[in-house]
């Protein structure tokens, strides 16, 4: 048995919970987590038809943007009146200057656009196609050069229907792949953009062309799709694939309404009822269920759809009304630091998420110009591009790049808590966490897991998705479930009693039950007791930021329903690790060093080093093999207990003079 005990004075905090609508404010140290209300929980929600007025506008560009605001950059961009801007817009146009020699006919280059499934799902020709409109339109906006608008009408030439008589074999695009929609739609998107922007510049023959185009490929087969009881998941689901596929169809469709009326209001009506599906999602704080990464994706589509409702029709519709988008663009940057972001699920670390363009015009919609600095911020910190978005939506009056959001954040739903020392240093500690539901899209069984940086390290990494090609990798499959990064023993979490079974349970929602940003000793609590409902009675998981923010105390309470049961707790790590004594290991990267000490009530508890790889009881892959881990080992803690067991981890760096890890409560932690 490893304990140490310390005098330890506790006191009784006040709990304020006031409900203003359904957002839940909280005050003095300690706060107990939101809920997510039902009534914020729209169901089949509709399109009144009567509230839908069609009454497009029809000048262009109207696209995203209008000739305002391009007249407004290019006189920013002209007397140099924003640095930002200049540079960006010098960026951009560079860009665009690069692809006006750009055959984009190489099959082997990654930017040909064809007809093929390069990886035997997608063609990835819309996704392509789109990058490079944007850049020609933009840059055709920008400076009314032809050259640019000539190589936009080569690129719509390109993927368009053929000419009569054309033979089968020469034609590159037969369609825009309708099988895989989210090519189709990001086709659409690259076609709206391209025939919206440049509209001045095309004759009115090739206007025709592309607007046969829109309907003969995108439109007409989109729509039979948008309808189908078949693909009701897909294009009216909860996920981000939703706002993607149907944005697509409605950007197209707008382009193009002022001629062809009653097909494209159908088109767009039908788009904005599906989306509504997914909008409940943000609720309540803005947080995104599939990652931070998707969330990007997702908004990515949604505010360029907001933006050309706007632009075009005067109305939102009412999709900027759902409750948690006020937040929203708040989470990607709490969600990451310096060194990315949290990757849970089937996200990606990358920091790109907290740059989004979408950001700024977030901050400038719910008036926030705190959030546009802490973007600007960000990306100067970073050396990061700007999208040709950020220099549509950036707010010029915010011109000092300071973070000064919160240290500590909490976003109800996704249940997901971020904890840091400070801003914009590389070197700061960061822990940030998730609970919220168990199955879902994109989801991993990863409830409890945590992600850990600090001395410019990250020491606690989460490993990262499987390779969506490999095979029986869909979402609420067990073959998904089979796979070591999905199931519970691949992420920063415990695992009771393994057997076959994923390790959590799926039906589960692990909830945040305290959450406390003091600026001392800040903590949060999750209930992970509905992932573990067969094997224990209580199980909750508290996370502390200690020594002024420097180091991590993490603390897991169980009490156990059967007898011998055996747990493991698992941190993923790409440090080199070795176990000093019975109860300590010593991280090392990059020249850093950071310690490991557990202390436990559990008389058989032994730690080790163990690769990334699953345990004995684990399945077997469902496709006979599964991603290489061996670029990390994680920390293993086993104890064999009964009845009530705690266990508290704490890591710090190796170097400081700080308190040894001690055996207190979370009941006492204040």
């Amino acid at each position: 048995m490893y304990t140490n005990s310390t005098f330890f004075k506790t006191y009784n905090l006040n709990q304020i919970k006031i409900i203003l609508a359904t957002i839940l404010l909280f005050f003095v140290t300690e706060t107990i987590a939101k809920e997510i209300h039902p009534e914020n929980k729209q169901t089949n929600p509709t399109l009144n038809k009567d509230e839908f007025n069609f009454s497009i506008r029809s000048s262009h560009p109207r696209i995203i943007a209008n000739e305002e605001d391009f007249k407004r950059i290019k006189h920013l961009y002209k007397n140099k009146s924003n640095k930002y801007i200049t540079c960006w817009i010098d960026v951009r146009l560079a860009k665009a200057k690069e692809l006006l020699d750009e055959k984009f006919d190489n099959p082997e280059s990654n930017s040909y656009i064809g007809y093929y499934l390069y990886d035997g799902v997608r063609t990835n020709a819309g996704g392509r196609m789109l990058g490079a409109i944007k850049e020609l339109s933009f840059a055709y906006k920008m400076t009314g050069e032809p050259a640019y608008a000539q190589k936009v009408w080569y690129l719509l030439k390109r993927a368009g229907i053929p000419e009569k008589g054309t033979a089968p074999s020469k034609v590159l695009f037969p369609d825009w792949y309708p099988k895989f929609f989210l090519d189709l739609s990001a086709m659409a998107s690259a076609y709206a953009i391209g025939y919206d922007w440049c509209y001045d510049f095309f004759s009115e023959e090739q206007k025709t062309f592309i607007e046969c185009t829109i309907i003969e490929y995108g439109l007409t087969p989109a729509f039979e799709l948008m309808t189908k009881d078949s693909e009701a998941f897909e294009l009216r689901g909860n996920h981000n694939r939703n706002v993607v596929k149907n944005t697509g169809i409605i950007l197209a469709a707008l382009s193009i309404a002022d001629k062809y009326p009653d097909l494209t209001a159908k088109i767009v009506k039908t788009g904005i009822d599906n989306i509504q599906y997914m909008m409940p999602e943000f609720a309540p704080d803005g947080a995104w269920f599939e990652s931070v990464g998707y969330w990007s994706y997702t908004i990515v589509y949604f505010i360029p759809l907001i933006s050309s409702l706007e632009k075009s029709l005067g109305n939102d519709f009412g999709l900027m009304d759902y409750i948690g988008l006020g937040r929203t663009g708040e989470f990607a940057l709490q969600a990451t630091d310096p060194l990315g972001a949290n990757n849970f699920h089937d996200g990606s670390d990358s920091k790109v998420y907290a740059a989004s363009p979408a950001i700024f015009w977030l901050a400038k919609y719910f008036g926030k110009p705190e959030l546009t600095a802490a973007k600007l911020d960000f990306m100067i910190q970073n050396n990061m591009d700007a999208d040709l978005y950020d220099i549509l939506w950036y707010d010029t009056t915010v011109t000092r790049p300071k973070t000064q959001l919160e240290k500590d954040a909490y976003f109800g739903g996704v249940e997901f808590v971020s904890m840091r020392k400070e801003w914009g240093n590389p070197e700061s500690t960061w822990v940030s966490f998730h609970g919220g539901q168990g199955e879902g899209s994109h989801a991993h069984l990863d409830g409890g897991a945590f992600i850990f940086d600090a001395l410019g390290v990250r020491w606690a990494c989460d490993v990262h998705k499987e390779d969506y090609n490999i095979g029986g990798y869909r979402s609420y499959t067990e073959s998904k479930r089979t796979y070591y990064r999905v199931r519970t023993e691949g992420h920063n979490t415990l695992v009771i009693n393994p057997d076959k079974s994923v390790g959590q349970d799926l039906d589960s929602f692990m909830k945040v039950i305290k959450y406390v940003p003091r600026e001392n000793n800040p903590f949060s609590v999750l209930d992970m007791t509905s992932g573990y409902k067969n094997a224990a009675y209580r199980a909750v998981r508290g996370y502390m930021l200690a020594d002024n923010r420097n180091s991590l105390i993490i603390r897991d309470e169980l009490e156990l329903k059967g007898s011998n049961s055996e747990i493991y707790w698992f941190m993923h790590t790409q440090a080199d690790a070795k176990v000093v004594g019975k109860n300590k290991v010593i991280l090392t990267k990059e020249g850093k060093k950071m310690e490991l000490e557990f202390v436990t009530n559990v008389e058989e508890a032994q730690i080790a080093i163990v690769p990334a790889e699953p345990l004995p009881s684990s399945p077997e892959p469902f496709a006979g093999k599964q991603s290489d881990n061996s670029e990390y080992r994680k920390v293993q803690i086993r104890l064999v207990a009964t009845g009530k067991v705690h266990l508290t981890v704490k890591l710090k760096p190796a170097e400081a003079e700080y308190q040894p890890v001690i055996d207190i409560p979370i009941e006492k932690w204040n």
